[in-house]
């Protein structure tokens, strides 16, 4: 049976597949954006808690919108792939695509998974070792023992609760995501791609301005 690339057989820039596929990727741009701008104003409420899924909150709502948005936008650029891959074959689109989407939707994704493991209480809340004061001396409860949630002790440590630990287990993955991120960015994103363009093929096999989507077979 034919697949995605046999059932539209040429694409045009203009054509209302194409169209379909922009729009269905942009849209998370623009609802991401508003998504943001409402969890800053439900955070100064009081009313966003993150990590807290209980319906009494906005971060429920914001994260199940935010991943149907996400999921529609990655199917959408899926479908695109399939059509037309033949045609962005010789920009090897695949590793490009997964590396920059791989930041974007799995930090997020990330975020959610390491909420999930708090509320369900399978973050422990952690004794951290004091801070050096101006003196030399031991700080109780560390440079965040004000205002942050932490307690100090008289040996020196400061207890961090568990939402404080998710929320540094979060930060600290994204670090080294990134790095790793970097170094395939280097070998994806190779610069010999710029040193000539790359023209897009059409379905008789010369460069013109639309994008013709190849077959399959089987």
């Amino acid at each position: 049976g034919g697949g995605i690339g046999r059932a539209v057989k040429r694409v045009q820039w203009t054509s209302p597949f194409l169209l379909k596929c922009k729009y269905g990727v942009l849209q998370y741009v623009v609802l991401k954006f508003f998504c943001s701008f409402l969890a800053m104003i439900l955070e100064l409420c009081g009313l966003y808690h993150e990590g807290d899924f209980s319906y009494k909150y906005g971060y429920f709502y914001i994260c199940f919108v935010t991943n149907l948005s996400q999921c529609w936008a990655l199917y959408c650029l899926v479908f695109f792939y399939n059509a037309t891959k033949n045609e962005l074959g010789p920009i090897r689109p695949v590793g490009k695509f997964l590396s920059v989407k791989a930041l974007v939707f799995f930090t997020w994704w990330q975020s959610v998974g390491i909420s999930i493991l708090f509320q369900m209480g399978m973050i422990p809340g952690y004794d951290a070792p004091g801070h050096l004061g101006p003196s030399g001396g031991v700080e109780e409860g560390g440079a965040g023992a004000e205002g942050s949630g932490t307690s100090g002790g008289r040996d020196g440590r400061h207890h961090m609760t568990p939402e404080e630990v998710a929320k540094g287990l979060q930060d600290y993955l994204i670090c080294i995501e990134m790095f790793v991120g970097a170094i395939v960015h280097v070998f994806v994103f190779p610069h010999t791609d710029y040193l000539q363009p790359i023209g897009v093929a059409t379905a008789g096999g010369k460069l013109g301005p639309h994008v013709g989507a190849g077959s399959s077979g089987g």
